[in-house]
């Protein structure tokens, strides 16, 4: 189900399991936090492509947030992002850092 997720978004995956235009560890030890409401791809589709890349999600917001995805109606912790001054990304800039658009 992801790589037929990824592929909609254009993803080309190879035999060998490597995705043209994107390297393994393209987001190496970034931590994310999902918000609930991502739309075209599950909380768990998304979760699993960011560790792909070597990110890591995380389920709470703290200082070593490195960005924070917010689909529709993310909920209180955007409050806290703003004033820990962390990164947030809507759909399209987060498909975009994955893929590299």
């Amino acid at each position: 189900m992801v790589l037929s997720r990824m592929k909609e978004y254009g993803v080309k995956v190879t035999a060998e399991a490597t995705w043209e235009g994107t390297s393994a560890g393209l987001l190496e030890g970034k931590p994310f936090v999902l918000t609930r409401g991502l739309e075209g791809m599950s909380r768990e589709e998304a979760k699993q492509t960011i560790q792909a890349l070597g990110g890591r999600v995380t389920s709470s917001v703290s200082r070593q947030t490195d960005y924070v995805v917010a689909g529709k109606d993310p909920g209180s912790q955007l409050t806290q992002v703003a004033r820990l001054k962390i990164r947030i990304l809507n759909q399209e800039e987060f498909k975009g850092l994955l893929f590299q658009e």
